[in-house]
């Protein structure tokens, strides 16, 4: 029953895992706790909240006790539908029925508590809980990502006060929110007092100081980021190739990613829709639509379906090189062949083009289309308008716009 209910959930047949498992008496099957935890956890794999809390009646009519496993798929179940309380009623009532709160139940409504902006809360509980490393990982990385920095610091030292060691995810947490805030010198030294007490980065370290390093337009630091990750056999994955290729590009140096795209076909790692777009848009700043091109055919010729981020990119290449037409001829393309409709940017790409180059007319026209589809129209999409028909000296036809 069990590896059925797992071989459904993996398919994604999580309703034909439900059948079977009514199917129990007929299959001369004893239901246990053990087979109750799987269906509960195939559920809310497949974000079907709402069906678990009928089914835990039915387990409790049955006789059958929950043990911590259940619980703990319960409490994930009720924190990701963002019933905190419950969640906390539960933990509540674990002791009661023999199965003590472990560090998965804890971490999760901690975690949970951060994510609703009640931080104080999770303070609060973590003073009353046995020290747990992750419980404070999870804290940790609330204040970060609310920038309490300080009070991030405070936490790794309570966590020292209380005999924990922090672990490379709560330095990867401090050195990534340090790197956000731009603030290189701090992380660094973090990253220092890592080393010191022996502990290895992992991709999600490096990836942080590479992305903070090409923000402050430090690509040479940002390399040596690269190439010790490299030697120290941290594989990089599409995540790290995109940080590399997004930096070289905002920084200007568009030439040096091709290379970085050729070496992870090298290295087998696939480019995905946004590799190809940052390239895109990176040829498009530089003003080189032949450079946007071949990336595009590089995509097609890769398998990679575009999506609308990147149309509107090469959208973009196009409006730069003034080849209009073509630009017009992509946004076709998407809505006719590829079924992709083209955003409110996609439009606003083009329409700021024919503004900026002395064809409001035309892009008036585009406006027109734009209502047509039903694609929303913004006060960029207004304000692109409006300054071109001033700029045209068309101040009857920019003011009955503006009504």
């Amino acid at each position: 029953m069990i590896s059925l209910i797992q071989a459904y959930s993996q398919t994604g047949s999580v309703m034909r895992a439900l059948k079977t498992f009514y199917r129990a008496n007929e299959l001369g099957c004893s239901i246990t706790v053990r087979v109750y935890n799987h269906l509960f956890d195939a559920l809310l794999k497949d974000n079907r909240f709402s069906m678990i809390a009928p089914l835990y009646s039915d387990m409790k009519k049955d006789g059958i006790e929950p043990n911590v496993y259940t619980y703990n798929i319960l409490i994930k179940a009720l924190c990701r539908n963002n019933r905190v309380e419950a969640a906390l009623k539960l933990l509540e009532e674990m002791p009661r029925k023999g199965a003590l709160p472990d560090e998965v139940s804890l971490t999760t409504v901690v975690s949970s508590l951060c994510g609703m902006g009640r931080i104080s809360e999770a303070k609060n509980m973590l003073v009353k809980l046995p020290p747990q490393v992750s419980c404070y990982n999870a804290l940790i990385h609330g204040l970060c990502g609310s920038f309490r920095l300080k009070e991030a610091f405070e936490m790794f030292d309570k966590m020292s006060e209380r005999g924990l060691l922090p672990n490379v995810i709560t330095y990867t947490t401090i050195i990534g929110a340090f790197c956000n805030a731009g603030d290189l010198a701090i992380a660094c030294a973090i990253l220092g007092q890592m080393l010191v007490r022996g502990l290895c980065p992992n991709i999600h370290t490096y990836v942080s100081l590479l992305k903070g390093f090409l923000e402050k337009g430090r690509v040479d630091d940002a390399l040596h980021v690269w190439d010790w990750m490299i030697q120290e056999r941290c594989t990089p994955n599409v995540i790290a190739y995109n940080v590399l290729i997004q930096g070289l590009c905002s920084n200007g140096i568009v030439q040096k990613a091709v290379p970085v795209l050729k070496c992870m076909e090298r290295e087998g790692i696939c480019p995905n829709v946004r590799t190809y777009s940052i390239l895109i848009n990176g040829f498009s700043k530089v003003g080189d639509v032949h450079g946007a091109m071949n990336v595009w055919h590089m995509m097609d010729r890769d398998g990679c379906k575009p999506n609308v981020v990147s149309y509107t990119c090469m959208v973009d290449a196009y409006c730069k090189s003034k080849m209009f037409d073509d630009a017009y001829d992509m946004i076709m393309t998407m809505k006719m062949e590829q079924n992709c409709q083209p955003s409110t940017a996609t439009y606003n790409t083009l329409i700021k083009g024919l503004c900026e180059n002395g064809q409001v007319g035309r892009a008036m026209r585009l406006l027109a289309e734009m209502r047509r589809s039903g694609c929303v129209l913004s006060t960029r999409t207004y304000n692109i308008l409006l300054d071109g028909l001033f700029n045209e000296g068309e101040h009857r036809e920019a003011f009955k716009l503006f009504n």
